[in-house]
């Protein structure tokens, strides 16, 4: 108990239960993922994609993403927070998630693209 492989193992439980179409299962099961483990960023991704794609619930499915950028803090975890929020039609919320990476990973230049798409959706360049 505790390993990364009861995590591999309980994600896939995940998959079957969705497979069966048991979404409140899987949701259960991804929920007690916990912070410290590393799979949490996986099991937060995968239950954000059962909220919209299963839920359409975009208010808990950008959640997901907020809890894991502010869990990780890193500039990843705010890149895939600013594709969730662009995914839900937010492009003014991505730009601010990208500039959060961006502080993160001053020298990326596929942020500044990430940023300036967003940008032309909002008419803000």
């Amino acid at each position: 108990q505790g390993t990364a492989e009861e995590v591999r193992v309980m994600i896939a439980n995940c998959d079957l239960a969705l497979l069966r179409g048991d979404t409140n299962r899987a949701l259960k099961m991804l929920i007690r993922v916990p912070p410290d483990s590393p799979h949490y960023a996986r099991a937060k991704m995968a239950l954000a994609k059962i909220h919209l794609e299963k839920r359409n619930d975009k208010a808990a499915y950008v959640k997901c993403y907020e809890d894991l950028a502010a869990q990780m803090g890193d500039a990843k975890s705010h890149v895939a927070l600013g594709e969730a929020y662009m995914a839900i039609g937010e492009p003014d919320l991505a730009v601010k998630a990208y500039e959060r990476a961006t502080e993160q990973s001053p020298g990326d230049v596929g942020l500044t693209s990430k940023i300036g798409r967003a940008l032309i959706i909002t008419h803000d360049f």
